[in-house]
């Protein structure tokens, strides 16, 4: 039988992300960023775990072990704005983002954002020694983030019933701010908490355009009165593309593909009237299901309206289109053409 040696005795979870705290029994705590892979003693079986991240607290390595992930919702509630966020169950349906945003837009959501500003937070404060007695100014209108949870139970390998943790922002006091956490007070650095103050565009994604290409069929783009359809065919390790019926170089493409998904919106869109359609963007999948149309309508001379799946929710500026416009332009005449 294959000798095992035991490195460590989990002693909590650590934050929502599926982390646990870990307390050596090695005599080199950093032995813990050569693993890769663990077991786990379940008292019933050995669990096989792959280690996915460590980072080290005091006395404790904090281990985060791969497809360990228990938050499903995020919400942040405020008097102005209710934002909700939620983890997408197959990341390949028209989107590459992992989060989404269900309200107030329906759309992708900024994963770094809600990775560095949302979920990096929630575990610092539960890293801080919290203050006993502390009158945090909290209320009834403070702004609150509320995280729904789907525990994994290590002993079971299974996950158990939801439940939500809340995060409760209270009074600034300079540069700190008072938060509840867990039932808990502590005084953190304001910075930390931006989240707090932030508006739904900023943790939207910008890349309103985008559609991962590994679901796409063809894409085709109208402007100018002209029609171009690049029709993409997915073999096993790698694409081939037809430009108008010609087959054309796959990387000058690939780029071309990156350049149209690569459309970044600018703003909100507040209603304004708008005129003719600039340019229109067909992505045929490979699924009807992931079918989406992108039109860009003008709203004035510097700005048009982004238009997906007949929702118009941001502006983008003409500027830009323009400048894609030139390069789609330069790709369809001189797209290095390949015979057959």
């Amino acid at each position: 039988m294959e000798k095992q040696l035991q490195v460590g005795v989990i002693s909590s979870t650590h934050g929502v992300r599926g982390e646990v705290k870990v307390f050596p029994t090695t005599d080199d705590v950093t032995r813990f960023r050569q693993l890769k892979k663990v077991y786990l003693d379940t008292g019933r079986e050995m669990l096989p775990l792959e280690i996915q991240n460590v980072k080290f607290f005091k006395q404790f390595a904090i281990l985060k072990f791969k497809g360990i992930d228990n938050i499903n919702d995020i919400k942040i509630v405020r008097s102005d704005e209710t934002i909700e966020i939620r983890i997408l169950s197959n990341i390949n349906n028209n989107t590459n983002n992992v989060w989404e945003m269900v309200q107030p837009y329906q759309s992708g959501a900024n994963d770094d954002y809600i990775d560095n500003k949302i979920l990096a937070p929630i575990e610092e404060i539960s890293l801080t020694t919290p203050i006993e007695n502390a009158d945090g100014g909290f209320s009834e209108k403070s702004p609150v983030l509320m995280i729904t949870v789907k525990p994994y139970d290590n002993s079971t390998g299974k996950y158990g019933e939801e439940y939500t943790e809340t995060l409760t922002i209270g009074r600034t006091e300079g540069d700190m701010t008072y938060v509840k956490y867990k039932e808990q007070v502590f005084k953190v650095s304001s910075d930390i908490i931006s989240f707090a103050n932030d508006s739904s565009y900023n943790i939207v994604s910008k890349l309103q355009a985008l559609v991962d290409i590994s679901e796409v069929k063809s894409v085709t783009v109208e402007y100018n009165g002209a029609e171009h359809t690049i029709d993409i065919t997915h073999n096993d390790s790698d694409m081939t593309f037809v430009l108008d019926g010609q087959k054309v170089d796959t990387k000058i493409t690939q780029a071309i593909y990156k350049s149209i998904v690569g459309l970044a919106v600018d703003g909100v869109y507040k209603g304004e009237t708008l005129g003719d359609t600039v340019m229109k963007i067909k992505y045929k999948g490979i699924k009807s299901s992931s079918d989406t149309e992108i039109e860009f309508k003008s709203i004035d001379d510097l700005y048009c309206a982004l238009i997906r799946n007949g929702k118009t929710e941001f502006t983008i500026k003409k500027s830009k289109l323009n400048e894609f416009m030139d390069l789609f332009n330069t790709y369809v005449e001189n797209p290095e053409k390949q015979g057959d």
